[in-house]
């Protein structure tokens, strides 16, 4: 009766220990959105399961080890010792190869690990086949062409002259390719047309219609079109959000989405220098 009277007492100690714990870490920080606190009672949930399982599990072991094993092993090996040293020893023992298990465990776990990662990084490029590519050259890269050379003192690194990477010949040839290309309304030029349109009705003027696209010729009519109703949001003084447009910008129209977002600053940054040029050159910008 006394030994059931201390496993009960101990017992109670270890769940009233656990449940401070548990139920302290829940409520000690008040600031929990209502999403983090499901998650730590989710958590306090499985923990209690384990801990439960853990606690059957322990005593109907140590009610084993004291009915049938501890008289099983007396008899067998005439062994005189107590029932509590057994049942410690019993424990250890379980403890013991626990321990030897899980680092069994872990190793394989680690060995499994790594043989699938070796195989997948190897099958990555097993049939890969190089792309020959033509090397253009330097000018044409955007952090040359679009860009300026800036001339550094060895001594100071100071700037001692600038260099525009661009001249007329590049514009002249740049504005002949623009020329041929038809137009195409992608993606890009939808969405920044529909922005110039959506923003006609709070600012006043006339939105960019259908007909009007069509009477461009080319590529550099459509870009002109959009650039002259652009300069009402300029002139209004409205700097445009039209920075997310970036995300979806091939190359040039990256170049002419920077041209109008400087525009409105009258600073123009070096990848919309091209477009800042070739517009200065024929006219449209004054």
């Amino acid at each position: 009766m006394e030994n059931f009277d201390k496993n009960i007492i101990v017992l109670s100690l270890i769940l009233v220990s656990t449940f401070y714990l548990f139920y302290r870490s829940l409520f000690h920080t008040k600031k929990l959105t209502t999403f983090q606190q499901q998650n730590r009672w989710q958590l306090i949930y499985k923990q209690g399961l384990i801990l439960a399982f853990i606690l059957a599990l322990s005593y109907g072991y140590d009610y084993f080890l004291k009915n049938y094993l501890y008289q099983f092993f007396m008899n067998l090996f005439q062994l005189q010792i107590s029932q509590n040293t057994f049942v410690l020893y019993g424990f250890g023992l379980v403890a013991v190869l626990i321990f030897l298990l899980n680092i069994k465990l872990s190793s394989y776990i680690k060995s499994k690990d790594e043989r699938v990662v070796n195989i997948e990084q190897e099958a990555t490029f097993a049939n890969f086949k190089p792309i020959k590519r033509e090397v253009k050259p330097i000018k044409f890269y955007s952090h040359f062409f679009n860009g300026i050379s800036l001339e550094r003192s060895a001594k100071d690194y100071t700037i001692q002259n600038v260099k525009l990477n661009i001249d007329l010949k590049n514009i002249q040839d740049y504005k002949a390719e623009q020329e041929e290309i038809s137009v195409k309304i992608n993606n890009f030029y939808k969405r920044l047309i529909d922005y110039i349109n959506l923003k006609s009705s709070l600012f006043g003027y006339e939105k960019i219609s259908q007909l009007e696209i069509q009477e461009c010729n080319n590529m550099l009519d459509l870009k002109i079109l959009i650039f002259k109703r652009f300069q009402n949001l300029t002139s209004k003084k409205y700097f445009a959000s039209i920075s997310q447009l970036f995300q979806i910008a091939s190359n040039d129209e990256l170049e002419y989405l920077s041209f109008l977002r400087d525009s409105q600053h009258n600073r123009f940054s070096s990848t919309a220098i091209k477009h800042a040029s070739l517009f200065l050159k024929i006219g449209v910008i004054k």
